[in-house]
């Protein structure tokens, strides 16, 4: 996940991602300046990550305070739907993501209903995290509610805040807007 290189370099496995030749140690030293993340961040995975769930993975930040760090992985699609984990939503091929490797049990939806559903958590601007679940629902059935504009995850990332202190441990920061 680098900026595209002067002579075009393209890695094929990423859509849209371009790809550059520079040594890491060479990235590193550019974020050295670099402000810590705050909530609401984009982080970026380490092209060099080579371990799963965060492989080439997109993560925001909804929390990010001295004790530690919760977020959800945007791009990793779950093999499956929202209908086939809860009921109340048959016949509806709703997507799901993975969240991240912690507390894989439960469920977690980003959105920007603030208005229509009670009890979220302002991320940034117009994304919500969280909320009354069975208004989601009804929401949902009574079509009440875009698809496109609300995300399901299974899990969630959460770290330590001294392990996303590093500058190394990121490529990219974009500060949503």
């Amino acid at each position: 996940f680098f900026f595209q290189a002067e002579d075009g370099i393209r890695d094929y496995k990423v859509t849209g991602v371009q790809t550059c030749a520079l040594p890491i140690s060479s990235l590193c030293s550019n974020f050295i300046g670099m402000n810590r993340p705050t909530t609401d961040t984009i982080l970026i995975a380490d092209p060099f990550t080579k371990e799963e769930p965060f492989k080439r993975s997109v993560v925001l930040l909804c929390i990010h305070e001295a004790e530690g760090s919760i977020g959800f992985v945007l791009n990793k699609p779950f093999d499956g739907h929202l209908h086939e984990l809860v009921d109340g939503f048959d016949g509806m091929d709703i997507p799901v993501y993975i969240g991240g490797p912690v507390a894989c049990d439960t469920l977690h939806f980003i959105h920007c209903y603030p208005d229509k559903i009670p009890d979220s958590k302002c991320v940034t601007g117009d994304i919500y995290w969280g909320g009354d679940f069975d208004k989601v629902q009804e929401l949902i059935v009574k079509g009440e509610i875009e698809l496109s504009n609300i995300r399901f995850f299974i899990g969630r990332s959460e770290e330590h805040t001294s392990e996303l202190q590093s500058p190394c441990n990121l490529v990219c920061r974009l500060l949503l807007e």
